[in-house]
This record gives structure tokens, C-alpha cells and sequence, in this order.
């Protein structure tokens, strides 16, 4: 097949473009808020015009004449300020205030959506994360756990739809159980103390395996394709990053909700 030098800059484009969308698109969220909302009885998760969507590919695009020059890492450091900056400073107040550790729920979902127009299937799978403040009292204390039979206060929550496709593997329950928990981890300040709750052992113990490395230095896609298994290596490569911004392995717990 014959080449000319514009016919191979135009196809070096389109592959730039598509790599810059395989990694940055799984970063796009809907979000919810508790903007001026003190207690449970005002939570509206069910409203949808509660919900907003962040398209974060498109704002490095605007952010970045370059865009498709960036590295793994700089997308995900772009990402994460984006996502930091859309929280209100109403929730950050109340997040920062807070005497005690804050609690990040995290979920994921997986289903097979029939296309009968095509006669094929779709597979619709997504990840979500709730960050909750406890509920306590004026006089009480974190260390007398009364607020442990009390419900939780949601006061932000995300929630992203995985493409049907992450690198060469379809999208099932772990990458969404995976980005769940990358979501959880990248919704408020790295150096913050949070309780990350899930309720899958498998991702858990995957999360615990990146935290815990002997050198979390740099994203060694050889350590994960060796070690971990399982949920892709995109997503552990984004759970890798989310712990090298951490300051300390101290600032964050992963528990099980059993």
C-alpha cells in the first residue's frame, strides 16, 4: 500500500488523538453535591437535575495547545486538578473542619445491554465513590464511636461510565470496583486522612498490593503486568499514581464493608 509523508502525518495524528481519548475519557464523571445542605433530609441523589457532568478530556484540551503530547502521568495531574477544582468551597470548609477521618464509599456496577438495532451487545459498566461525614454531636468525640449508629452524611459523590473497551479487554465489575476506588482516592487532598470502604476483596487486596510497594516511585507497568492481575493494567496504573501523590501510607485506611 502506497504512503505519502501527509497520508502518514494525518494517520500519526489520528493515533495520537485516539490515545490521548483511551486515556483521558475514563476521568469524566457526573457529580453530585450538598451545597447548602446540613443534613440527610435534604439528599436528592435520585434528582437528576442534581447531577452535573465534568468532561475533563475536554478541559485539558483547552487547557493544553499540545494535548496529545501529554504523558500518562501529566493527564493524570491535569485530571486531578480539574476534578479538585470543581468541588465547592462550601464543601472543602466543611470537609477541613471535620474532627475526625472522613468516609469514602465506592461501588461499581457491571451489565449487558442487548442492542437489538445492531444485534450485538453492549456492556455498560461504571464506577462510583460517595464521600460521607459522620454524623456527631456538639460535646461528642470521635473515640466514643457513638456516631457508628448513626447514618452517614453524603455530601459529595461521583460516578463514571467505563467505555466498552479499556486497552484490550471489555470492561466488567473489577474495572468498575477499580475505578470506584481510584474516584474515591482522587476526590479530595492527597495528604487528607480518609477511610476508603469497599466491598470487593479482590480490588481491595489489589489497592493494598500498589500501596504497600517497597519503591512506589514511578508507574512500573512491568511490576503491574507481573504482580497484578485482574482489573487491567490502565487501572492499576491510575491507582498507582493516585498513592505516589499521597504524602504517607499513613493518610489512608481500605476496609471492607463486611
Amino acid at each position: 500500500m502506497p504512503f505519502t509523508p501527509v497520508s502518514l502525518k494525518t494517520l500519526l495524528n489520528k493515533a495520537r488523538n485516539q490515545l490521548f481519548h483511551d486515556r483521558s475519557v475514563s476521568y469524566n464523571c457526573w457529580e453530585w453535591n450538598a451545597t447548602g445542605c446540613v443534613g440527610r433530609e435534604n439528599i436528592e441523589f435520585l434528582n437528576l437535575a442534581r447531577w452535573r457532568f465534568i468532561n475533563v478530556a475536554e478541559q485539558i484540551k483547552a487547557r493544553h495547545d499540545a494535548y496529545w503530547l501529554l504523558s500518562e502521568r501529566q493527564i493524570h495531574t491535569e485530571a486531578i486538578s480539574i476534578l479538585n477544582d470543581n468541588i465547592p468551597l462550601s464543601l472543602l470548609h466543611r470537609i477541613y473542619k471535620g474532627r475526625c477521618p472522613i468516609f469514602i464509599a465506592t461501588d461499581g456496577s457491571h451489565k449487558c445491554v442487548p442492542d437489538n438495532i445492531r444485534k450485538c451487545t453492549n456492556h455498560l459498566t461504571t464506577g462510583a465513590a460517595v464521600l460521607c461525614l459522620v454524623t456527631m454531636n456538639e460535646g461528642e468525640s470521635f473515640e466514643q464511636q457513638r456516631w457508628a449508629n448513626r447514618p452517614a452524611i453524603p455530601i459529595l459523590a461521583r460516578f463514571s461510565i467505563l467505555p466498552c473497551k479499556i486497552g484490550c479487554s471489555e470492561s466488567d465489575i473489577g474495572h468498575g470496583e477499580g475505578v470506584g476506588g481510584c474516584l474515591g482516592m482522587e476526590m479530595v487532598d492527597p495528604g487528607l486522612r480518609r477511610i476508603l470502604i469497599m466491598d470487593s476483596a479482590s480490588v481491595r487486596t489489589t489497592m493494598q498490593t500498589l500501596r504497600d510497594r517497597e519503591e512506589p516511585t514511578i508507574s512500573n507497568r512491568q511490576y503491574i503486568r507481573k504482580t497484578i492481575s485482574g482489573i487491567s493494567k490502565n487501572v492499576c496504573s491510575r491507582m498507582e499514581r493516585c498513592f505516589f501523590l499521597q504524602k504517607s501510607h499513613d493518610d489512608m485506611s481500605i476496609c471492607s464493608d463486611n
